[in-house]
Parts: structure tokens; C-alpha cells; sequence
């Protein structure tokens, strides 16, 4: 009998990518948001420096994301300002995720089931990989009015390993008290949420509207999220 249901986040639960904006023209929003917070506090950096001392390092090395096990501490290509009153540091980095939360949109279907899931006593959390603080996240699902749905919340940044290591289910596991054969992972990428979740003993739904590929029989699939609810 599955007690919880984790989902992984983006393309799952949220869609990040909607709107008529791009991601980058978000970021600049939300940069110029962070500028504004720093004169707040009246901390003078030009918005040119902090364009070309956070952003732009920050993104060229998000490229070699998929190398590292863990992800990019933002704090390390703050200007000296900045990390000198790093109280201030998740003020900032809200402001500059903040177009981002506000443009997304709940995936379709998902809060509905979301709802249904929760009626029946059964458990849910999100386990993401992310390239920002879960601060972040919770802003947007909070947004899109979908806080109350979530019991437990697990981001690769927060927790300092991401997905596929075992290790980033594993404390999710602990830390809501869940057991494996009890848990269901429910996410849109079968290397990177399904695979490793079935590895160490979960149960898992690939959340795929793609044709399936010659090396995708591993998975049990699902095309929309009602689904799920007929599987439980």
C-alpha cells in the first residue's frame, strides 16, 4: 500500500517555461529586482557588475551541471559586497527568482489529483533536483496555491546531493518517514527520477507524453496524472 507519493518538480508539477517571456528575459527581471533590493540596503553595485560577476559566471557553469554531484553554492559568485552581509543573501536571490514563480504555471491536471491524493491520507513531497534555494520553490507553489497539497519539500540544493544518487532519495526517505516499498516517485525524466527511485526500492511512474523509445520498458508510464489515482 503506498503511503506517500514524491513528485519530482519541474515539468512535473510546475512548468517553469510558460509564459511569452524566456527564461533569460525572467532572469533579467529578477536581476533588476536584486539591483533594486541592494540600493534597499544601500549597497552600491552597478547592475553591469552584477550582471558580469554573478549572472553570467553563475550560468556558464550551470553547463557543466550534469558533471557534478552536487549543485553550485549561488553565494560563491555574489560580488565581496554581497557576501559580506549574507544575511541578506536569500532576500536577494528571492527577488531575482521571483518573475520566474510568478509566470509559472501548475502542470495540467495536477493539482486536481494532488487534492485527491491528500483526501485519501496519503502523503505527498517533491524531490527536485534545483539550481537555486527551496525557498525559491516554495514561493512558486505557494503562487499557484498548491502549498497545501505538498507535506514535504527536498531539493538538491538545500540538501547538497542531486538526482540520479540514491543518496538524495534515501534522506527524503528518512526525513518524512517513509519506507521504500511504501513510497511511490512519480517524475518526467526516467534516468534521472524513475530509474534511480526503482534502484533502491520505490515504486515509480514515468510521467511521459512522448512516444516510448526501444530502452523504455523498464517503467511503468502515464500519460496524464488521473492516472495515478486509479493506480492507488
Amino acid at each position: 500500500m503506498i503511503k506517500t507519493v514524491f513528485f519530482d518538480l519541474g515539468n512535473t508539477i510546475v512548468d517553469y517555461h510558460s509564459g511569452n517571456l524566456t527564461d533569460e528575459e525572467k532572469d533579467f527581471l529578477g536581476l533588476f529586482q536584486m539591483h533594486g533590493k541592494l540600493k534597499e540596503y544601500e549597497i552600491g553595485i552597478e547592475f553591469d557588475k552584477l550582471l558580469n560577476t554573478f549572472y553570467y559566471p553563475w550560468i556558464n557553469v550551470l553547463t557543466k551541471r550534469n558533471e557534478s554531484k552536487k549543485e553550485f553554492d549561488m553565494m560563491h559568485f555574489m560580488p565581496d559586497a554581497i557576501q559580506e552581509n549574507s544575511n541578506i543573501f536569500m532576500e536577494l536571490i528571492l527577488a531575482f527568482h521571483e518573475p520566474c514563480a510568478r509566470f509559472a504555471v501548475a502542470m495540467h491536471g495536477i493539482r486536481e489529483v494532488l487534492s485527491e491524493i491528500k483526501s485519501r491520507g496519503i502523503k505527498t513531497g517533491i524531490i527536485s533536483n534545483s539550481t537555486v534555494p527551496g525557498q525559491c520553490h516554495s514561493v512558486t507553489l505557494k503562487y499557484l496555491n498548491l502549498s497545501e497539497l505538498i507535506d514535504y519539500e527536498f531539493y538538491s540544493y538545500d540538501i547538497g546531493i542531486r538526482k540520479p544518487s540514491h543518496e538524495i532519495f534515501r534522506t527524503a526517505l528518512i526525513k518524512s518517514g517513509s519506507m521504500e516499498n511504501e513510497s511511490l516517485m512519480v517524475g518526467d525524466r526516467l534516468e534521472m527520477d524513475i530509474m534511480p527511485a526503482q534502484e533502491i526500492g520505490m515504486q515509480a511512474l514515468w510521467f511521459s507524453q512522448n512516444s516510448l523509445g526501444s530502452n523504455d520498458s523498464c517503467a511503468f508510464r502515464i500519460k496524464e496524472f488521473d492516472e495515478i489515482l486509479l493506480i492507488l
